[in-house]
């Protein structure tokens, strides 16, 4: 049987050509190298870098002097705490269904007037729902009822939709930044009136999406048709992804952004 010669591109030949002469490297310095490379697009770094998500919105609403932010899955107010930083006079609201969180940010409160904190879960409806969790504000609580197999226990919460709660407070954001363990569609779901004013979303992406069932792909669908532009958060900045591409299906906690603009030549 004659095997067929398949012509490689060039991108192809150098691939290999850089897969033959790493592989001559110890297997543990490979991996090592490989959390490097990701971490330098951006894969894999969400969660510990707070202070490169908020200096990149800060680049890509360089235009803006006053913000209002909604802080979905606020934890200990790190992230809220970042952006005040550079939006002193921005008004953040802070939504951590844990009620240890009142403790916590008392401080916060204290220190910044224009910070509030609002004891409920954000998801696509209305009621009470179990959040899954390990300690007091452990940052991998989460709605998802798989959760409950790596948490110590359960308790009851208030919930209810970003649309509901823009219409009864009348407060509209510019920025939302979503952080919930695997719940983010959820939130965006309970938000179509609300993210129509949006200018950037901030949202996580990890293997929890796996209990979800969804992919990048659908996050990026739903931004696409919304007319928003989506790229990852990298330590260079805000890498635009002008199309899908399933190397985006990677599961170790990124943060990406939707951003609404025509175009970022601009930027």
């Amino acid at each position: 049987m004659q095997i067929m010669s398949v012509k490689k591109s060039y991108r192809e030949k150098v691939v290999l050509l850089l897969a033959f002469f790493f592989g001559f490297f110890p297997y543990k310095f490979r991996r090592l190298m490989k959390f490097s490379f990701d971490a330098s697009l951006g894969y894999g770094t969400g969660g510990f870098d707070i202070k490169n998500e908020v200096e990149t919105i800060s680049k890509l609403l360089s235009d803006r002097t006053e913000i209002t932010c909604f802080d979905i899955g606020a934890n200990k107010g790190e992230w809220a705490s970042g952006i005040l930083g550079v939006y002193p006079n921005a008004k953040v609201l802070c939504f951590e269904p844990d009620l240890k969180s009142v403790k916590v940010f008392e401080n916060l409160l204290k220190e910044f007037p224009n910070l509030t904190l609002h004891n409920i879960a954000i998801s696509d409806y209305e009621g009470v729902a179990s959040l899954h969790t390990l300690t007091d504000l452990w940052g991998g609580a989460s709605l998802l009822p798989q959760v409950s197999l790596n948490a110590g226990y359960s308790k009851d919460v208030q919930v209810d939709t970003l649309d509901n709660f823009v219409l009864k407070s009348g407060i509209q954001p510019d920025v939302i930044k979503i952080d919930v363990e695997g719940a983010e569609m959820s939130v965006l779901k309970g938000a179509s009136h609300t993210l129509k004013s949006v200018t950037l979303v901030e949202f996580e992406f990890s293997d929890l999406q796996m209990y979800s069932k969804l992919y990048f792909k659908d996050y990026f669908q739903f931004f696409n048709e919304l007319g928003f532009l989506l790229g990852r958060i990298t330590p260079s900045g805000f890498a635009h992804i002008a199309e899908y591409d399933p190397v985006e299906e990677f599961f170790r906690t990124t943060n990406y952004i939707a951003y609404r603009k025509s175009a970022l030549r601009d930027k």
